[in-house]
């Protein structure tokens, strides 16, 4: 089973689309519960660096993990407090192995959620800021991409008129080609 880390860890990435390594960093000056923000000041971009809305589900572990915080972060490492926890990898590892479900990463939460977030309506310039990209073709290349339901259903809407413009196409070309035979 997830340690109760793992588990905050997971749900914090699920909920907010913030990257593994954000998650580990999240300090208590940086939680604005009130008004429902978290900042993230870290990040190898300045589009990295940005204010991440929070749901109800993210507040209720950020407040858990804030009660009675002696450490620097909410996420500290075991064998030194004053740092944050470098990975839960293994963590997350062995609780995939233990519950026998499919395997997948733990950056899949991420992906999930700007899944979510694309299918729900959100522009892709406004999903970008929220992952901290700064350019929205990072977004293209890894999120948004339409549910196989979906593309199904516009193929099949689409294929007959394809059809009768492949035909056409072939017309065409066979015509062409009497016309002007290769010597």
């Amino acid at each position: 089973m997830a340690t109760p880390m793992l588990r905050d860890v997971a749900t914090i990435m699920l909920e907010t689309g913030m990257r593994p390594e954000e998650v580990y960093r999240i300090q208590p000056e940086n939680v604005n519960l009130a008004g429902g923000l978290l900042f993230n000041p870290h990040g190898k971009t300045k589009a990295a660096r940005r204010c991440i809305p929070l749901n109800t589900a993210a507040k209720s572990v950020l407040v858990r993990r804030m009660k009675g915080l002696e450490t620097p972060f909410l996420f500290p490492c075991e064998t030194d407090p004053t740092r944050p926890v470098s990975k839960v990898n293994n963590a997350h590892d062995r609780a995939v192995r233990d519950s026998k479900v499919a395997p997948f990463r733990l950056y899949d939460l991420r992906h999930t959620w700007a899944t979510r977030a694309a299918e729900s309506g959100i522009d892709l310039v406004t999903l970008a800021a929220l992952l901290g990209h700064s350019k929205i073709q990072m977004v293209l290349r890894w999120y948004a991409h339409p549910p196989k339901s979906i593309r199904r259903g516009l193929w099949s809407g689409w294929s007959g008129s394809l059809q009768s413009s492949e035909s056409q196409l072939w017309n065409a070309r066979e015509r062409t080609d009497s016309d002007n035979p290769v010597i």
